[in-house]
């Protein structure tokens, strides 16, 4: 308590230069003009990806997201979150059939598989309700075994060259 009145005395005196020039008016800085930069467009080179690491990435990325497609049909399933699966899960099947040459077999299946998952889509949008979820979780788990065996990479990796 008696030291109060001695802070207080001892920084009216002393002042608080800090303080002050925080709230003094400073002078105005000239603007200084920013120089313009240069930007010259780079083109950089593609990296390219041969058949077999194009396979690979389609075939790795079709699982997943055909994986989301069958948890997603679930009882109640979000319509949203099916019709996103519907479309990723049949771009990497085109990616997939894209990558095979033009005479290996599994273009065949790939494209019954993407023509089977486009009327299952259909027939899915139908189903307003989802009275039929159960039938169309079979039938894109009955379309994922026909594709994951057969087309695996390590069996057709060697037909990518």
């Amino acid at each position: 308590m008696r030291l109060l009145p001695v802070v207080l005395l001892s920084v009216c005196l002393c002042g608080c230069e800090g303080l002050a020039s925080k709230f003094r008016r400073q002078k105005k800085q000239p603007q200084r003009n920013p120089q313009e930069m240069i930007v010259v467009p780079e083109a950089y080179p593609a990296r390219g990806m041969d058949r077999a690491q194009q396979y690979e990435q389609a075939y790795m990325f079709w699982k997943g997201w055909h994986e989301e497609l069958i948890a997603a049909m679930e009882d109640e399933p979000n319509r949203k979150r099916v019709k996103e699966a519907f479309a990723q899960t049949v771009k990497n099947l085109r990616q997939m059939r894209d990558a095979l040459v033009e005479q290996h077999p599994g273009r065949r299946t790939l494209e019954s598989a993407v023509s089977d998952l486009a009327a299952l889509e259909s027939r899915f949008e139908r189903d307003a309700y989802s009275q039929q979820a159960q039938t169309w979780r079979s039938q894109a788990q009955e379309i994922y075994r026909r594709i994951s065996g057969p087309l695996h990479y390590n069996r057709v990796k060697d037909s990518l060259q």
